[in-house]
């Protein structure tokens, strides 16, 4: 586990509200007494696995009464290890007055997987044509999936390369082989994805994607048999709360409060 700890010293004076992301009401309304400092900008942040990552990217604090604010950003996290993480943002003033504010630390797979990379590169070369866009490569990788695998209900899910190696070789395997063959496609392709695995009781449930082909989050799942089925290509949440509601739940039923937001 490798602990981050970042510090940044502003020197500031009162600042209009305007502009503040997630901040919560009471930092705003605590801005607006002048009791203590006001955070702004805090948002969940994406990186890939060993990506560098900037804890204080556009995020500043402002007093009102326009003394110094020393401004602090902490997490435990691993950059190597995908997951969701906790950042407390924390900001005090000469004072003495101190505000925090919270937010999670998302880190993806990396993009490239090393010899599992020589195994996918040919199926792009063969899926892939000179001109698509983003969307038409997603879409491609989505069909090419659902049409190359077989659902067996079982798999290896001690990583998703291995799940994907697997899958590539056998030809056969459960939502965590579709979903870590297209996951894997995705990456290699340069499409921007998340995994999400959905645990219950120490079961896995459902595994599937959310994706970004530049036009905001969608979900992704290429298993052939889940609720989604046909309409597994970026759904909506819209789409998620339906599939809840008519077919089992616990396939789709995840807090994803710590993932991207998608498009409705």
């Amino acid at each position: 586990m490798k602990k981050i700890f970042f510090v940044l010293i502003i020197f500031c004076f009162a600042a209009p509200v305007k502009g503040a992301t997630l901040a919560d009401e009471a930092l705003l309304a605590a801005f607006a007494d002048g009791d203590a400092p006001a955070i702004f900008g805090v948002r969940n942040l994406y990186a890939p696995n060993g990506g560098e990552i900037d804890l204080l990217k556009d995020v500043y604090a402002s007093d009102a009464g326009g003394f110094r604010v020393i401004l602090a950003a902490r997490a435990d996290y691993d950059n190597a290890a995908e997951g969701a993480y906790k950042i407390v943002y924390t900001a005090r003033d000469k004072a003495g007055n101190q505000t925090e504010a919270a937010a999670n630390l998302h880190v993806g797979r990396p993009q490239s997987s090393g010899e599992l990379d020589a195994v996918l590169a040919p199926i792009l070369e063969k899926i892939i044509t000179e001109g698509m866009d983003a969307k038409e490569k997603a879409r491609a990788i989505w069909t090419w999936t659902r049409t190359n695998i077989k659902y067996a209900g079982v798999s290896d899910k001690s990583s998703v390369y291995v799940a994907a190696a697997n899958g590539l070789r056998t030809k056969r395997g459960d939502c965590f082989t579709f979903h870590s063959v297209s996951s894997c496609l995705l990456s290699l392709a340069g499409i921007d994805n998340i995994g999400i695995e959905n645990w219950k009781n120490g079961s896995l449930k459902h595994s599937w994607s959310m994706i970004n082909v530049g036009t905001g989050w969608y979900f992704f799942d290429s298993t052939p048999n889940a609720p989604a089925s046909g309409e597994g290509f970026m759904f909506t949440e819209e789409q998620r709360s339906r599939f809840i509601t008519k077919h089992n739940k616990s396939f789709y039923e995840k807090d994803l409060s710590a993932f991207p937001t998608i498009s409705k």
